[in-house]
């Protein structure tokens, strides 16, 4: 079954069924999101030169470059100039 005839199948079923799917849903979110957490805090160290942010954006979103000053479970203190960014780790590239 592919996603499009999952969909096309959601009005089918009843609250129960789909609060159930809701869930298992999250939980395979969550695992998936801490899986790639845990991939970046290992290819990450203090000290790492990294950027993040959108090469085209302006303002805060816009792209940086900065040293890690501290890696945290989800997110890295990185250091901008005199600012210090909380990113989270799946943001960051190595420079």
């Amino acid at each position: 079954m592919n996603r499009t005839e999952i969909i096309s199948n959601l009005h089918s079923l009843n609250e129960a069924d789909l609060v159930a799917i809701n869930s298992a849903l999250l939980d395979q979110l969550k695992a998936v999101r801490r899986r790639k957490s845990a991939l970046a805090r290992h290819m990450f160290t203090a000290g790492d030169l990294v950027g993040f942010g959108d090469k085209g954006a302006r303002g805060k979103r816009s792209y940086k470059e900065g040293t890690i000053s501290r890696i945290k479970r989800t997110r890295a203190e990185v250091l901008v100039g005199n600012t210090t960014w909380t990113v989270p780790l799946n943001m960051l590239t190595a420079v």
